[in-house]
C-alpha cells in the first residue's frame, strides 16, 4: 500500500503564477494522479492532454471553460479536448490522468 499524507505532498511549481502541483502516482499502471492548488485569479491556460482528465474539486471553485464547480463538483475531458480553468477562489483540485491515446 502507498500512502501520501496531505502535509508530505511534494508540491511544486507548476510554471503558472498562483499554481502548484503534487503528484502522488505517477502513471503506473496508466493512471497518473495529483492534486492541483489554485490560488483566486490564477488561470491555467488553455490546453489539451494526450489522455483523458479527470478534474475533482476537493476546495473552492474553479471555472472550466465556462462550467463553474465548487468543491465535490467532477469535470471529465477527453483526450485532446482543449479547455481553460480559473480559479474562482482559492482552490485544491484532484486530477486524474489516463494512458496517452497513441495515434495509429
Amino acid at each position: 500500500m502507498l500512502v501520501t499524507h496531505r502535509d508530505r505532498r511534494p508540491w511544486r511549481d507548476a510554471g503558472v503564477e498562483g499554481i502548484e502541483r503534487a503528484r502522488t502516482w505517477d502513471r503506473q499502471y496508466g493512471v497518473a494522479v495529483e492534486f492541483c492548488r489554485m490560488r483566486a485569479g490564477s488561470v491555467y491556460p488553455r490546453h489539451p492532454h494526450a489522455s483523458w482528465e479527470q478534474m475533482y474539486v476537493v476546495d473552492g471553485a474553479i471555472d472550466v471553460d465556462g462550467a463553474r464547480l465548487e468543491a465535490g463538483d467532477h469535470a471529465f475531458t477527453e483526450p485532446g479536448e482543449w479547455h481553460e480553468v480559473r480559479a474562482e477562489a482559492d482552490a485544491v483540485v484532484l486530477l486524474i490522468f489516463g494512458p496517452p491515446i497513441v495515434a495509429v
